[in-house]
């Protein structure tokens, strides 16, 4: 059962970046907002979220020195999340890359924090991560 609605809630997660591509692309307003900017806040909000998912499963794991620096890690990924937004008001393209990268370096801590990548957990997590940052890069070219 969980994991079913694990599945469910990872792939859902991806509808509105699916959206908000598809209102970039037509170049209508997203609830009166810039599409570009609603895809940067969603995509900063779901990175910090997913720092926090890093938190959580270092809490579950055994201890040890390298738990200790994947809690360093997944604040420094929130922080980076939050970063990434803010740059949105400098430059969109500058700010979706950089967004891109964390979602690749928190799959990367996720996998270094736990050591096994072999059970569905990080299948879905691998596909879930090259979808989106698939996603910021078709985000990039509407824009640009």
């Amino acid at each position: 059962m969980i994991r079913s609605v694990t599945q469910l809630l990872g792939w859902c997660g991806l509808i509105p970046f699916v959206i908000a591509i598809v209102y970039s692309w037509s170049g209508a307003s997203l609830l009166g907002f810039y599409p570009p900017f609603v895809f940067t806040a969603y995509s900063g909000g779901i990175l910090a979220f997913m720092a926090g998912t890093l938190w959580g499963r270092v809490q579950c794991g055994s201890g040890g020195p390298r738990m200790t620096r994947a809690l360093f890690l997944s604040n420094g990924i929130a922080l980076y999340a939050i970063v990434g937004v803010l740059l949105a008001n400098l430059s969109l393209f500058i700010a979706l890359i950089w967004l891109a990268a964390g979602y690749w370096l928190v799959w990367r801590g996720e996998c270094w924090a736990n050591e096994d990548e072999s059970g569905f957990y990080f299948q879905m997590r691998r596909w879930l991560t090259y979808s989106v940052i698939g996603f910021h890069l078709v985000e990039v070219l509407i824009i640009f």
